[in-house]
């Protein structure tokens, strides 16, 4: 596998009048960090292709298409277990983790797994290093999203966006207020409607939506479509601006999840010349 010196290269491609300080984002050196297929038991089945992602502390969640989790040491590089998640067999386009426990023993915060597909549905999971159950289901009821529709947690502000539009046209940003466990129905359900929605950015540019993360008042968007060239947009979550596009260089292989540890950017590349063993994970210094 060929180390890519510029993951991202070049300024910022400014959109409209927005101002964009070069270095506003300090992205320092990438690196291959970990291949999936050097790290993986030889005897383990892969199942589906890599998407959403999740970091908290030491431990990466990386799921995939129809439920598969895989869990990674990110401080060792390792390997640590897989299985499939609970109840929940969707496309897994984009993972979370939130501040509130589902109770005092839990391992890890709320992982907030999006659907996408279907009825486009949050899966909020009590997830282990072991197996998962969902707790929670949120849902977005409105005809706006036709195609897929991700939700993404800001566990900082306590809010969470349903992103999402037609490929190679326009995405909205949608902010709703982040409901807790006590907030589900008899159903252990909740659902927001039109009215509910507390802001809106609509983003142009960008061609296919992947996983994304809110840091920092800031939402990273990876646009996937290698034909179209891979690239990360980068919004302020503010002023609704987009602040820059990055490119990645050289990068066949479409970026589908990614997430925040310490000073490094993690992004999750699905293998577009292999087979899904090959997944890969590129690691960009902040």
């Amino acid at each position: 596998m060929k180390f890519l010196k510029h993951l991202f290269i070049g300024a910022a491609v400014l959109v409209g009048t927005a101002a964009f300080a070069q270095d506003s984002l300090k992205f320092k050196s990438d690196e291959l960090f970990l291949e999936y297929d050097n790290v993986l038991p030889q005897d383990l089945k892969v199942k589906g292709p890599v998407q959403g992602f999740a970091i908290y502390k030491n431990y990466g969640f990386s799921l995939r298409n129809r439920g598969m989790c895989i869990v990674m040491d990110l401080k060792k590089g390792e390997y640590v277990n897989s299985f499939m998640l609970e109840g929940n067999k969707s496309h897994c386009n984009n993972a979370g983790f939130g501040k509130e426990k589902y109770s005092k023993d839990s391992q890890f915060p709320l992982l907030y797994i999006t659907e996408c597909m279907g009825k486009r549905c949050c899966y909020v999971t009590d997830i282990t290093l072991e197996g998962s159950k969902i707790v929670q289901k949120i849902f977005y009821d409105s005809d706006e999203f036709r195609v897929a529709m991700d939700w993404v947690v800001d566990a900082e502000n306590n809010c969470i966006w349903v992103y999402g539009g037609k490929h190679f046209g326009t995405k909205y940003l949608k902010k709703l207020p982040l409901p807790k466990l006590s907030d589900s129905d008899e159903n252990g359900e909740v659902h927001y409607t039109k009215e509910d929605v507390l802001q809106e950015i609509v983003i142009e540019g960008l061609a296919i939506a992947q996983g994304s993360k809110i840091r920092k008042g800031k939402a990273y968007l990876p646009d996937g479509c290698s034909r179209e060239g891979n690239k990360l947009h980068v919004i302020n979550l503010k002023t609704g601006e987009k602040e820059g596009v990055y490119y990645y260089a050289d990068q066949l292989n479409e970026p589908e999840g990614l997430d925040f540890k310490g000073k490094y950017l993690y992004t999750v590349f699905h293998p577009v010349r292999k087979t899904i063993r090959y997944s890969m994970i590129y690691r960009t210094r902040l």
